[in-house]
């Protein structure tokens, strides 16, 4: 594989002089390629990510370039795999309307899939100017950046990867893509924190910032096999296993992300979101709650996690969710039903909605279910529920007479929920 040398914080080929005398031979090719197509569209020419700022490993990274132009254009793509194929590299050029740049730039918004805020800093740390006019230097600092609201795009990086889309899912790239989408993705973590720092120092810097965040480990596998180059010759094996290291990434990522939750008016119509620890007790938010009995008319409750800020350790109903951005009452409970109790395709009848007030201000939508299972056949999210259990009928409201501190308030109007709602 040749002798290597560290240069900033990855491996590189010792001729790194020469490889760059070669890759400006390539972007002086390419700048007048896109020129003669171009023209006076053409705003500005960037290199962007690890050829950016020479972060790259020679025959491993692929070159990517950024054309802002005036307005929509594509490029094509035959001309620039000539070019690829001459200088042995895998070129990637995409174009962004200079307005939507920066628009992005000054109002923040969600305008563009490209330049989010993210992508603002990657560009503001990872690219150079190529040709025409230097809009790195219109991009705020990092700091700056990093101040902004980053929880949609940490929740697009993660629909990005699982896209149902072959086109956009990870799982379909090559091997080398998916460490990329695994270092990536740990940074997005970090920037979300407000730390930037070297590809070699994210495990630590994870540690330190995200101490919940259980992918580290991943992370440290997916750095080396970027460095070593091992990730672009592996076995059958090799690559099922790297697969799974991408899964169980994915799976500790998606428990990082909180989204934004629906706030609504006294009329149940969306007028917000806001960040859960954000919400005043004047905000009205969405609820979706499942009401589970079985054949016997037994009712399933489940006991809230002891770690729960809200009534920690009472018994309330089978299933419930706070509605979070994008999501319905009925989206919401059917993934809440396969996050708490491990359960899919669960038949469930919409029943009434009702206005909570007090302490907490929200809309409760009720759904109901019949389920027939013993306990051992529900798979319990340890984070959320401490524990399920059937209660018969009388027993429930005994028991709720007995020790009401133990139970929710809605659990002792059970029966008149139940036939309320024709159950």
């Amino acid at each position: 594989m040749g002798s290597y040398l560290e240069i900033n914080d990855t491996l590189c080929i010792t001729n790194m002089d020469t490889h760059r005398s070669q890759l400006k031979q390539m972007e002086r090719a390419l700048v007048k390629l896109l020129r003669k197509k171009l023209g006076k569209n053409l705003v500005s020419l960037l290199a962007v990510g690890s050829y950016g700022n020479y972060d790259f490993i020679d025959g491993y990274s692929d070159y990517d370039v950024m054309a802002l132009v005036r307005s929509a254009v594509n490029i094509s793509e035959t001309e620039i795999d000539k070019l690829s194929k001459k200088y042995s590299i895998d070129i990637q050029c995409y174009t962004t309307l200079d307005a939507d740049f920066n628009n992005r730039i000054k109002n923040n918004n969600q305008a563009t899939r490209f330049i989010g805020n993210l992508g603002l800093i990657k560009l503001k740390k990872q690219s150079r100017i190529l040709y025409g006019k230097n809009v790195i230097k219109l991009i705020p600092e990092v700091k700056k950046i990093i101040q902004r609201d980053l929880t949609n795009e940490l929740q697009f990086e993660y629909e990005h990867a699982t896209s149902a889309n072959p086109g956009w899912n990870i799982f379909n790239r090559e091997p080398r893509k998916w460490i990329n989408y695994i270092i990536n993705m740990s940074n997005c973590l970090l920037l979300s924190k407000g730390v930037t720092v070297k590809k070699k120092n994210i495990p630590g810097a994870l540690a330190k910032c995200c101490p919940n965040f259980l992918g580290i480990q991943y992370v440290k596998k997916a750095i080396l096999l970027r460095q070593t180059k091992k990730v672009l010759n592996l076995s059958k094996i090799e690559k099922n296993n790297l697969k799974k290291t991408l899964q169980l990434f994915l799976e500790e990522y998606k428990k990082t992300i909180k989204p934004k939750i629906i706030i609504v008016d006294k009329n149940d119509k969306i007028i917000g979101h806001k960040k859960r620890e954000d919400v005043k007790q004047k905000d009205i938010y969405r609820v979706s709650a499942l009401w589970v009995q079985n054949s016997k008319g037994n009712i399933l409750l489940a006991q809230r996690a002891f770690n729960k800020s809200h009534d920690p350790g009472k018994w309330g109903v089978a299933v419930a969710g706070t509605n979070d951005q994008g999501e319905t009452y009925e989206s919401n409970i059917i993934k809440e039903t396969e996050e708490e109790i491990g359960l899919k395709n669960v038949k469930i009848i919409k029943g009434e909605k009702i206005r909570y007030t007090g302490k907490h201000n929200f809309f409760s939508q009720r759904f109901f279910a019949t389920i027939d299972k013993p306990i051992s056949q529900f798979k319990i999210q340890k984070s959320e529920v401490a524990a399920i259990k059937w209660f018969k009928r009388k027993e429930l409201s005994k028991k709720v007479k007995a020790h009401p501190e133990r139970f929710l308030k809605s659990i002792g109007n059970f029966e008149e929920i139940f036939k309320k709602n024709n159950q």
